[in-house]
């Protein structure tokens, strides 16, 4: 067995050029089988294709990089608009997630019940809003507030009931109470 193995790739090494012509037409020629094959090969073993695109990644990083810009410079404006409506589509999700929990389980004011997601936004009970995002600097308010599980602190309000709250904290900083 040792020697037939030796054998087959000493007569590998001696006609590999003819051997791959030879691969390639046949290839060529059964192309909807081979690939049948290879479909069925990749999906009974996906730990090997992931080792064998691993190396290939690291020994083609140059080549690899260079396709990538091509195809992105060939494609830029379909890319970019595809890029820009998963953005808006996830943001809005998010957005939603966020307002339903604050919101009493519902999309809508706490105050007054109004539900058109346009007017609807974020408050925080304390007013400590302006603090809180310069501690956040570029994350969003609705990320931030998934990623710590929804923190107390936090109720969904209208515009105008945002516009009303804030007026009514302000009329009380002006005016010092009497006693």
């Amino acid at each position: 067995m040792a020697q037939s193995k030796e054998w087959r790739q000493q007569y590998y090494l001696k006609n590999k050029e003819r051997i791959k012509v030879r691969v390639k037409k046949y290839q060529s020629e059964h192309k909807e089988w081979v690939n049948k094959k290879s479909r069925e090969w990749n999906k009974k073993n996906p730990e090997k294709v992931r080792a064998i695109q691993k190396i290939y990644g690291e020994r083609n990083k140059a080549e690899i990089s260079a396709r990538r810009k091509k195809f992105y410079a060939q494609n830029r404006e379909r890319l970019l608009l595809r890029d820009t409506g998963y953005r808006i589509k996830s943001g809005l999700k998010l957005k939603k997630e966020v307002l339903s929990y604050y919101g009493k389980g519902k999309c809508q004011c706490c105050i007054c019940g109004m539900d058109n997601l346009d007017c609807l936004s974020l408050d925080h009970i304390n007013n400590n809003g302006a603090d809180h995002r310069k501690t956040l600097k570029y994350m969003s308010i609705y990320r931030f507030l998934k990623r710590q599980s929804f923190p107390n602190g936090y109720q969904t309000l209208c515009m105008n009931c945002q516009w009303i709250k804030k007026a009514e904290h302000q009329q009380q900083r002006r005016i010092p109470s009497r006693l």
